[in-house]
């Protein structure tokens, strides 16, 4: 194709240098270039940039050929031209290419590009012969290199008056320390502005940032320090010691020698070690946000991924390489290298990737993410450095380390390995097969994984973690935790104090010598649990099954005798020996320890538990929730903890704490010389507010007529133990009530006679002559025998569980008036005839069960109190659930088994419910909510009856 060259009107413009290349023009006495696509490809880089290479044509002679061009042909002779004032050139030939224009900002602009040549082969990128497209390009940025990309015209003259270009070229700095920044002018009128510059610092220590567009940066010789701005920069350390700083934007910088320091910032960065001064520094990397390509250069560098996918290259020397958060491939290359991770090495997974990579995982998320790690030579997890050691795919190998004091990591990924530690904390993974690991000496850390794997942790405080398949492990000496995992594992701790856990499958776990426990999950498997036993001449150990729930259901233990019994939790079932402690869920767990001779502790933790301790001294705790605790014989140490808790001593001389909430204490005769350390401390309300339930309690009533008796016992000695009665030469004849035995005594720590009034726990209890129905009509209550059936409003008819009654004269109602009746009216509740209830008994009003002691204090017509009462017999109606049945046609509840209640029923009472209801935390929620005293000014005083014409509330 022939070049068509328009006249332009200037003979002097700048040109830009393309080098010493190899000569287009071939042949001459032509006007076609024919080796011009030996031009092809990119010239000028970031070590030697194009707009270094600004240079002024002038005109020499162009009258050989046409005249006004410079002529191809060079039959007749040479046009001739100079360069900077220099001797005259022959110029030789031009040929035109479809080009790619790089700026100094990395962007880049196609154009057709005009390119000429002297006789010895000097090339130039001329300007165009008019203001166009490709002209503006060309003056648009700095530029950096030019891509020719393919021939476009290679035959034709040059024009020779073309566009006085003006190229982007450098602002230089000078010989000294220069401080380079937007508004700084060079020497020669060059200025940093907001656009797109290329800034050169020169020798000495300079301080240059961009002026805002995506700019050029070559500190130069010297300690430099670099700041890019938020577009794309590129930025060149030099030689010196340099800072470099990219800022935001995706940046290329290319780091010089000396020991420099480059950031990264946001962007995908490029970050590379300049070739063009390539010599050894020690270099600190930390390439920020973004994902990052990171070279790291000759010498020991350290190089910070940061966050995103990056790609680091520790190319030569002993690097430590942090990849940071996200997922990065990381070549230590040449050297020893590091690679290091944030958690301890066990949140960590290790796979082998298809080209023999390691994988490294981290199971915490949002952390260090997914790594491939080639000629790593070590890895350093939570600031301990391990060597690395690896098997492969399909070896049976023997995998071990050496004995140099550094921690090894041993991977054996496939094949049946034996892998073996020193006396240092060494990690091993099994991977799949099965696998022999040995830790050795250390604190070492042994994960099976899948296979039948034998896992030996050795002397020290080992992990051992058995994965899939039917394991073996044995912890050896030191207190280690060692973990069964899926499949039928047999587990040894060995001596001292460890922690077993056998996972899923049919598990045995031996704790041998030492204070161990015992985790069992809810979905654990079956669990045999043999805890060893320590003695003369060891000092006694403390075995402990401690229960971990991850759904809501509570664990079931109960003791057949000394020290062993059965658990159930969730899916665990076991059998336990030899273990002198229980720890509890967070839900609501059962302890039975009753048949136990052995000094037990025993934990509920969370949740509402049920805890009977045996004949031993105990050690019980409730934690939070509404806890039923009880000693048992021996001398216990029993606390209720937060929540409402029911507390009793049993035999022996006990020591009971209630913690926070409205606590329920019991005692009876024969329960010893107890104390109580809190009584009153953590009541809700006071003890004279006519409401039982925010309060601690005690029931004294079978052992005192009055309180009158009971402050005069109190005052005479500071305990109750009935000591002013006659035959001890006081004036009070007890000879009617429940007695302190020998050795028995109450201690209520920090009491008072004020601390004692007639508040107490309510019974929830109908009065004899009642009519309940049943299927076949109405009956009296006192008439009913477990195995009756009674008629529900919710379920039909349902089986009565249990009768008890209590029955109180008139001497007692006297001494404590808030035991007396309560009678409802038929105007109130539409029945035929009165109802005579206890005062927390509770009818349905409204969708709500109300106390009747609440009617009388809200002052609803037709509740009173039964004043005239000189006696009353109550009587308990208990049903396999809370019900709510029909009491002389009135909506009433069963007998609720809460801690209030039970507290109020007297020792045979009490015996006797325990033998049908065993757990009566179980027993499960009220039929109704309870109302409030405070919430009964919304609720209508009419209850629900037959005679309701028009009914204004449900059941």
């Amino acid at each position: 194709m022939k070049a068509d060259f328009t006249l332009a009107s200037s003979t002097d413009f700048d040109i830009i240098s393309l080098g010493l290349l190899p000569r287009i023009d071939t042949t001459e006495g032509n006007d076609t270039a024919e080796n011009a696509s030996a031009l092809l490809g990119l010239h000028g880089s970031a070590y030697d940039p194009l707009f270094d290479r600004i240079q002024s044509l002038s005109a020499v002679d162009t009258s050989t050929g046409d005249l006004g061009l410079y002529d191809s042909n060079n039959s007749g002779g040479y046009d001739q031209f100079s360069v900077d004032g220099g001797p005259a050139r022959n110029f030789d030939s031009v040929a035109v290419y479809n080009a790619t224009l790089v700026y100094a900002d990395g962007t880049t602009a196609t154009i057709t590009a005009t390119v000429f040549q002297d006789t010895d082969g000097n090339t130039f990128l001329a300007p165009e012969l008019t203001a166009n497209a490709d002209q503006d390009a060309l003056t648009a940025k700095p530029i950096l290199m030019v891509s020719l990309d393919s021939v476009a015209a290679a035959t034709g003259d040059m024009n020779a008056t073309r566009e006085q270009a003006d190229f982007g070229t450098a602002v230089d700095g000078t010989t000294g320390n220069d401080s380079i920044s937007l508004g700084y002018v060079d020497a020669d009128g060059d200025a940093v502005t907001t656009g797109v510059d290329a800034i050169e610092g020169g020798a000495g220590n300079d301080t240059i940032s961009g002026g805002g567009g995506g700019d050029f940066i070559d500190g130069g010789a010297g300690d430099d320090s670099l700041t890019g701005g938020t577009e794309r920069d590129i930025l060149m350390g030099g030689t010196g010691a340099d800072t470099i700083d990219g800022g935001g934007g995706d940046d290329y910088i290319l780091y010089g020698s000396g020991d420099d320091v480059v950031y990264g910032g946001s962007g995908n960065d490029y970050i590379d070690d300049q070739q063009d001064v390539r010599l050894a520094g020690f270099n600190y990397i930390d390439a920020g946000a973004g994902n990052d390509t990171v070279w790291a250069g000759l010498d020991d560098d350290t190089v910070h991924g940061g966050s995103g996918n990056d790609n680091i290259s520790g190319e030569e020397g002993n690097d430590i390489v942090t990849g940071g958060a996200g997922n990065d491939t990381i070549d230590g290359g040449s050297g020893t290298d590091t690679a290091v991770y944030t958690g301890a090495v066990g949140e960590y997974l290790f796979g082998r990737g298809p080209s023999g990579q390691l994988i490294v995982v981290d199971a915490v998320a949002g952390r260090d993410g997914t790594d491939y790690l080639t000629a790593v030579e070590y890895l350093q997890f939570d600031g301990t450095t391990y060597r690395l050691v690896q098997g492969n795919d399909a070896d049976n190998l023997t995998l071990q380390g050496v004995d140099d004091g550094v921690p090894s990591l041993v991977i054996g990924h496939g094949g049946n390995d034996n892998a073996l530690g020193y006396a240092t904390p060494d990690y091993m993974a099994g991977g799949t097969g099965n696998d022999t690991l040995t830790g050795g000496a250390g604190n070492d850390t042994l994960v099976g994984e899948d296979g039948n794997d034998s896992l030996v942790g050795g002397d020290g405080q080992d992990s051992l973690v058995g994965g899939a398949g039917q394991d073996s492990l044995y912890g050896e000496a030191g207190n280690d935790y060692v973990d069964g995992g899926a499949g039928d594992d047999s587990i040894t701790g060995g001596a001292g104090d460890d922690t077993l856990t056998g996972g899923t499958g049919i598990d045995s776990l031996w704790g041998d010598s030492g204070s161990d426990t015992f985790i069992i999950h809810d979905t654990d498997g079956t669990g045999f649990v043999y805890a060893g036993e320590d003695g003369d001449p060891l000092p006694p150990d403390t075995d402990t099954l401690d229960f971990e729930a991850a759904g809501a259901g509570g664990a079931n233990v109960t003791f057949g005798g000394w020290e062993y019994g059965t658990y159930a939790f969730g899916t665990a079932t076991g059998q336990f020996y030899e273990v002198e402690a229980v720890d509890g869920s967070q839900n609501a767990d059962s302890i039975d320890a009753t048949l136990s001779p052995a000094d037990m502790s025993l934990a509920g933790n969370g949740g509402d538990d049920t805890i009977l301790g045996g004949s031993g001294a105990d050690t019980i705790s409730g934690d939070a929730g509404n806890d039923s605790l009880s000693g048992g014989g021996g001398d216990d140490l029993v606390t209720g903890g937060a929540g409402n808790d029911s507390l009793g001593g049993g035999a022996g001389d006990d020591v009971l704490t209630g913690g926070d909430g409205d606590d329920v204490f019991t005692y009876q005769p024969g329960d010893g010389a107890d104390t109580i350390t809190d009584f009153g401390a953590g009541n809700t309300g006071t003890i004279r507010d006519g409401d039982t339930t925010n309060n601690d309690r005690i029931e004294l009533a079978a052992f005192y007529d009055s309180l009158v008796e009971l402050r005069a016992d109190f005052e005479d000695d500071g305990l109750l133990n009935q000591s002013n009665s006659l035959e001890n030469g006081g004036l009070v004849d007890y000879s009617d009530n429940a007695r302190f035995g020998a050795g028995d005594a109450l201690t209520v720590q920090g009491a008072d006679r004020t601390a004692f009034t007639t508040e107490s726990t309510g019974v929830v209890c109908f009065t004899a002559g009642t009519r309940i129905l049943t299927p076949s009509g109405e009956v009296l209550i006192e008439t009913l025998r477990p195995g009756d059936l009674v008629m529900t409003e919710d379920a039909g008819a349902q089986p009565v569980l249990w009768m008890g009654r209590t029955s109180l004269d008139a001497e007692r109602l006297e001494a404590e008036p808030h035991l007396r009746p309560v009678r409802l009216r038929p105007h109130l509740t539409g029945a035929a005839r009165d109802l005579l209830v206890s005062p927390q008994h509770a009818m349905l009003v409204e969708g709500r069960l109300v106390r009747a002691t609440h009617m009388v204090k809200a002052g609803w017509r037709g509740a009173r109190v039964a004043e005239g009462r000189k006696q009353v017999e109550y009587i308990h109606l208990l049903l396999p659930r809370h019900h709510l049945v029909r009491a002389e046609g009135v909506v009433s509840e069963s007998m609720y088994p809460g801690p209030q209640a039970l507290a109020g029923l007297d020792f045979s009472a009490r015996r006797s419910l325990r033998a049908v209801l065993p757990n009566p935390a179980a027993y499960g929620p009220p039929v109704r909510a309870i109302a409030a005293f405070r919430d009964l000014s919304d609720i209508p005083g009419r209850l629900l009856s037959p005679a309701d014409a028009e009914p204004r509330l449900t059941a």
